[in-house]
């Protein structure tokens, strides 16, 4: 199981997860 983030730790994470799936998605797409 995940750990329970905090609201700190929230921002930067989902920030990551975006990029990387912009990435992912732009590269399916192409």
């Amino acid at each position: 199981m995940i750990r329970l983030a905090t609201q700190h730790d929230v921002l930067p994470i989902a920030q990551v997860h975006v990029q990387s799936w912009r990435e992912s998605y732009q590269n399916i797409i192409k």
